[in-house]
């Protein structure tokens, strides 16, 4: 796995292409990313190690988290570069939002449904948030995904092991380890193949990389076990399940999490 992440780094000099799990260059070096067709907020934030919900705070993206081609995001968790920016921008808009309501008023009798319309709108606003709720998730424990034997270990001294690799025969049935809902299911990510990542709460997202096919799409909700990929060698050499686990954006070591 690690030749093949080398290959591919090698090959792309261009940083907002570089495979999420070959972080020799550190991802801190590009500053800004502009989305391209398939491209998440999920698989972005995975991407460069970040919190999602933080990455969407700073940018001032609210859930859905619907991301245009061609937009430029921030490569920060800090929403600090965003004060001038959004300081202008309130100015401007409780402006025309007065203006607005002053012309309601002298149009409809105080009282009225326009101002009570006004109200309400108002009150959503203000409510609108960045992170999207899931139910609480009620599972007790993990779940290991694939049985098979372990080839390669988490090291969080090394950038190119993030999680764990699991060889098992092609085709083998890939299990969500714990309930979510699928955030991301593609190839985009260079360096995982065919990828499904699985959001399981606001803490915890888990990863599932190499598939031959994956079963489920993005928004998908997936309970504990479900079959959502077959295991195969897209983007590596052989036959394996490449998986991770992610604690607010930080890799962690499955192992601590997965069953004895």
């Amino acid at each position: 796995m690690v030749l093949g992440l080398a290959v591919l780094f090698s090959a792309c000099g261009n940083s907002r292409h570089v495979p999420v799990s070959d972080l020799r260059q550190s991802p801190l070096t590009a500053t800004s990313y502009v989305i391209e067709k398939g491209d998440t907020l999920y698989a972005i934030a995975w991407r460069f190690n970040f919190d999602y919900k933080k990455l969407a705070a700073a940018n001032g993206i609210y859930a859905p988290y619907k991301l245009s081609i061609g937009q430029v995001i921030q490569l920060t968790d800090k929403p600090s570069f965003r004060r001038n920016e959004t300081k202008s921008h309130l100015h401007k808009t409780v402006v025309a939002a007065s203006s607005a309501k002053t012309v309601r008023r002298k149009n409809k009798p105080p009282g009225s449904n326009a101002d009570i319309s006004y109200s309400n709108q108002k009150q959503k606003s203000v409510k609108k948030k960045s992170v999207e709720s899931l139910p609480p998730n009620k599972d007790k424990g993990w779940l290991w995904p694939v049985t098979g034997k372990i080839v390669r270990t988490f090291s969080p001294r090394n950038e190119l092991s993030k999680g764990i690799d699991i060889a098992a025969s092609t085709g083998t049935a890939i299990k969500s380890s714990r309930s979510g809902k699928v955030v991301y299911a593609g190839s985009g990510l260079k360096g995982y193949g065919n990828l499904v990542i699985v959001r399981h709460d606001d803490i915890y997202l888990s990863a599932y990389a190499h598939n031959r096919v994956l079963l489920v799409k993005e928004g998908t909700r997936v309970s504990q076990g479900q079959k959502i990929a077959e295991l195969g060698s897209s983007g590596t050499h052989s036959p394996k399940l490449h998986f991770e686990i992610r604690k607010r954006g930080k890799p962690i070591n499955p192992l601590t999490l997965l069953p004895k």
